[in-house]
């Protein structure tokens, strides 16, 4: 299993423009930041290097970080169970179009509108004909 961990700045906040803004270092697992180490006003940042000063911890940054984060893992959360909720409808719809033809299969599936109706649960009058 491959275990991808290290640093890395997230939290983007309290942008200057021309001059720079505030980000903190996090340990991330994943590139999920978990743990806060500091926080930088960074002046410059290019793919291979970064000016900034360190300053104290900035709490709007690291919650910015997270909250990021938890919205990711909600919307991804959010798509499952829509698609999940999709594909359930689709399946009864399909069952009922599938079961309902005609003759007995008709009476024991169709008799409910949202699901299958057990033999045991027909009418008096059904079971006879």
């Amino acid at each position: 299993m491959i275990l991808v961990w290290g640093s890395g700045l997230y939290g983007n906040v309290d942008a200057v423009p021309g001059i720079g803004r505030v980000k903190t270092n996090f340990g991330h697992l994943y590139y999920i930041p978990l743990i806060p180490t500091g926080s930088h006003f960074i002046f410059e940042e290019s793919s291979s290097d970064r000016r900034g000063v360190p300053i104290g911890l900035s709490f709007k940054s690291i919650f910015t970080a997270w909250l990021r984060v938890v919205l990711g893992f909600l919307a991804v959360a959010t798509l499952v169970v829509g698609f999940i909720e999709i594909a359930d409808k689709r399946m009864a719809r399909w069952h009922r179009r599938m079961c309902c033809g005609s003759g007995f299969h008709r009476h024991v599936c169709c008799d409910q509108e949202d699901g299958i109706l057990h033999p045991s649960q027909l009418r008096p009058s059904q079971n006879a004909g």
